[in-house]
């Protein structure tokens, strides 16, 4: 079987939106799906997937390019609550730009999800914000397995930044990812120092 791409036409579209929207205790699964220039509009984040009703997204596979978000949150993929499980899938060139001088955050993804999440076997590169999470921005309990990031960048957690989340990293590869204040993996809410070259906790 062939790959499907949907293209959401990027910030010149004449309609802006989030490619793929999660309604109320919906159940969303991709498989092999590309998402390229989604943009969502200032109202939220994930040029992609906007997930913010309780669904539940399962993204196996697909490449991820050049999707932005609105409101500077999840350039590629926006959840909070419910929740998302990512495996196997390659997000290339996401942002999350300046909104209206607010904390924005998550490259590539914004994780706030009610329920503990995954992402696994997944890559990351050239991902960017303004702000925290030049890859991923994590509010929820996650596992990060045998994810690689590469050449990401953020003002604070060049690949990731978690604020009051549980997160577990097994077998995880980070290679020149980018921040103005610290390394690759930034936790705000920590005492714990430097434990890295591209780590850092505060």
């Amino acid at each position: 079987t062939r790959n499907t791409t949907l293209n959401g036409g990027g910030s010149t579209a004449a309609a802006k939106f989030s490619v793929l929207t999660v309604g109320t205790a919906g159940n969303l699964t991709t498989n092999g799906v590309n998402f390229t220039n989604g943009y969502a509009p200032a109202a939220h984040g994930g040029g992609a997937i906007y997930n913010n009703s309780g669904g539940s997204v399962s993204v196996q596979g697909g490449t991820f390019s050049s999707n932005t978000s609105g409101n500077g949150i999840g350039g590629a993929i926006y959840s909070n609550g419910g929740s998302l499980s990512v495996n196997a899938a390659t997000f290339n060139s996401n942002a999350a730009p300046t909104f209206l001088d607010t904390i924005v955050g998550g490259g590539a993804i914004y994780d706030a999800s009610g329920a503990a999440g995954s992402i696994s076997y997944s890559k990351f590169a050239g991902n960017s914000t303004a702000d925290v999470g030049g890859a991923v921005d994590i509010a929820a309990s996650t596992t990060l397995n045998h994810d690689i990031f590469t050449g990401n960048t953020a003002y604070e957690g060049g690949a990731i930044f978690f604020n009051t989340a549980s997160v577990t990293l097994n077998g995880t590869t980070m290679k020149s990812n980018t921040e103005t204040f610290g390394g690759g993996v930034f936790y705000e809410r920590s005492e714990e120092r430097r434990v890295g070259k591209e780590c850092r906790s505060r």
